[in-house]
């Protein structure tokens, strides 16, 4: 296929033009419009553009549904050796589902455990040195750096010794949380363009799906 990844690069074959309304967002965009056709990457600028399309509906597709998996219980979460797991239904029966806040503080905490997008990057702007198996490594700028979000989310030295206990009134974790690719809703214009609308899809979610669990039990 020419829209690359198929069937995640695709939206309906294109048939209703959606791939190209959405490329040309793209291709008109700060960082596309300038770009020189081939100097890069060997392609145009509309090449880019479309790949850049399946590259986001792929991610969206995957992060999303894996997200929805893990706040309805369909998955569990990851059972660090510390705790031994946490069970979210435990939690999820006890929530105020007219609470969108405490719901969606629900929602945040399995996300902070099982972060769908585990790793983000950095281009080093400035030549920088660090320890890499007890040696100093040095790197040039330019230099792609995987940033562990998934890791940071489960950290104790930020987040205490029960980093790894499933507690949804976690002080700050709305303000802390890195898995939308920011600092709670702090960023430097690259927080997931999909963050408002998964969030409130799946406070929705919880709460109707909360009260049909509670009317069979």
């Amino acid at each position: 296929s020419g829209y690359y990844l198929w069937p995640f690069g695709a939206l309906a074959p294109s048939e209703d033009g959606a791939i190209e309304k959405v490329a040309a967002i793209y291709e008109a965009s700060p960082a596309l419009r300038h770009l020189q056709s081939g100097a890069q990457f060997n392609m145009t600028r509309r090449e880019l553009a479309v790949l850049s399309v399946a590259i986001m509906r792929m991610i969206a597709v995957q992060s999303f549904s894996r997200l929805m998996e893990v706040v309805l219980a369909a998955s569990p979460l990851p059972t660090y050796p510390s705790t031994g797991g946490a069970d979210q239904t435990a939690v999820w029966d006890k929530l105020d589902l007219s609470d969108d806040d405490e719901v969606q503080q629900y929602i945040f905490e399995c996300t902070r455990l099982s972060s769908p997008i585990p790793t983000t990057h950095h281009v080093a702007r400035k030549p920088f040195s660090t320890l890499i198996d007890g040696e100093m490594s040095t790197f040039p700028s330019g230099t792609p750096v995987a940033i562990p979000l998934s890791l940071a989310n489960i950290d104790p030295s930020f987040w205490g010794e029960d980093a790894f206990t499933f507690d949804a009134t976690r002080p700050e974790l709305r303000e802390s949380l890195l898995a939308f690719n920011s600092v709670g809703d702090q960023s430097a214009g690259r927080e997931c363009p999909a963050k408002a609308l998964v969030m409130q899809t799946l406070t929705e979610v919880v709460k109707l799906l909360g009260r049909v669990r509670r009317k069979r039990q």
